[in-house]
């Protein structure tokens, strides 16, 4: 038995599978380059579209599916000289409508010009010097700019569509033929820029105004937060300085009294010194009298000499003043008032004697230059009414 003819089958030609562009939208016969707008399709090149992708659009015939970039990448189209300003743009600051690049708030600048009175501009000013309007951008990548949803004629009241639409674009001003350029002209162009620059200018405002609350609320935290720290400071200074508190120090003796001058307090005794050492008490233990000579008797080796008991009397404190010198003019100035009679001559005396003597030790302030004088006319007018 013979074999058949044996039939060879040819492997499948493979077909090129197509694919939706990401970027275009386009059904591209390539699997790794669109074969409509040329974009690469590997993952790395679509995070890459990803991160230049926002919400500006450059109006491109050849290519107008294709996705929106960022305000950083439009800049640099910018320098590179692919947008002038005859380019069609939309973005967050034209509220997504279709503009010339030179009127574009953010961008027109970048070309050369103000976006509002189309004075020359520089890439990196701020505003504009001669109509003053702001060159800020858009930089946010999720915020597309549109105006709030409004409602029009026939979706409710007339009174309400008319009550909503409280914002209108202003009419550009014509210019009056022959003005000069820093005349009336000028005013109209500012005019015009200040239309123009608020609603671009109307984030940026708001952002500063925040800007302002918030630092105005870390200040106020800050400070509310230094004064509680120092009242804690001054809470634990006090209760540990406390003079209840102290303890005293043992067998310490008393301080004596600076402002004492006279020599009339009690000596002060030391231990083992009798109270009236030296002095005789008029009893004799050996029974001889007060004017006789007393014996020394040899103590008895462990015995202890009786201490005679006697009525403690406590030492007279003389009469003593103050000696201001010492004090501060507050304190002075207010024992001094105190001491002077001024219906009495030698209590004026007395007080003029005392200043004297706080200005030869500390100098005399403004306020007893004048204590003085006024007393020294009240002296005189004793001695004038003491005249027949």
């Amino acid at each position: 038995m013979s074999d058949g003819p044996s039939v060879r089958s040819t492997p499948p030609t493979p077909m090129p599978r197509a694919v939706l562009c990401p970027y275009c939208g386009a059904i591209s016969g390539g699997v790794h380059r669109c074969t409509n707008c040329g974009g690469h399709l590997d993952a790395l090149s679509r995070q890459a579209t990803q991160n230049a992708m926002g919400p500006w659009q450059v109006r491109d015939t050849q290519h107008p599916h294709k996705p929106g970039c960022s305000y950083e990448t439009l800049c640099k189209l910018c320098d590179q000289g692919k947008v002038t300003t005859e380019s069609v743009l939309r973005g967050p600051t034209t509220g997504q409508f279709w503009m010339l690049a030179r009127r574009v708030p953010g961008i027109a600048h970048r070309l050369g010009v103000c976006h509002s009175c189309q004075a020359p501009a520089k890439p990196d000013e701020y505003a504009c010097r001669a109509c003053g309007a702001l060159f800020a951008g858009e930089r946010d990548r999720q915020h597309l700019g549109l105006g709030p949803i409004r409602p029009l004629p026939g979706q409710e009241s007339p009174e309400m569509v008319a009550a909503r639409l409280s914002v209108r674009m202003p009419e550009p001003p014509t210019p009056m033929p022959g003005a000069a350029r820093n005349g009336v002209n000028a005013a109209l162009d500012c005019t015009r820029a200040a239309g123009g620059a608020s609603a671009g200018s109307e984030r940026l405002r708001s952002v500063e105004r925040r800007v302002v609350v918030l630092r105005s609320q870390l200040v106020g935290s800050l400070c509310a937060n230094i004064v509680l720290v120092a009242a804690m400071v001054v809470a634990v200074t006090l209760l540990a300085t406390r003079p209840g508190d102290a303890p005293r120090a043992v067998g310490r003796s008393d301080v004596r009294d600076p402002l004492f001058l006279g020599a009339g307090a009690a000596p002060r005794l030391e231990i083992g010194e009798s109270p009236n050492e030296g002095e005789s008490d008029g009893l004799d233990f050996g029974g001889r009298g007060a004017g006789q000579a007393e014996e020394e008797m040899p103590p008895v080796p462990g015995t202890v000499t009786p201490i005679p008991s006697r009525e403690f009397t406590p030492p007279v404190v003389p009469d003593r003043d103050l000696d201001i010198t010492l004090m501060n003019w507050t304190d002075a100035e207010a024992w001094v008032r105190s001491q002077v009679d001024e219906q009495d001559a030698g209590s004026i005396r007395r007080g003029l004697a005392m200043l004297a003597d706080y200005e030869a030790a500390n100098g005399l302030p403004a306020a007893g230059a004048e204590l003085r004088r006024a007393w020294e006319f009240r002296l005189e007018q004793l001695r004038l009414q003491a005249l027949p």
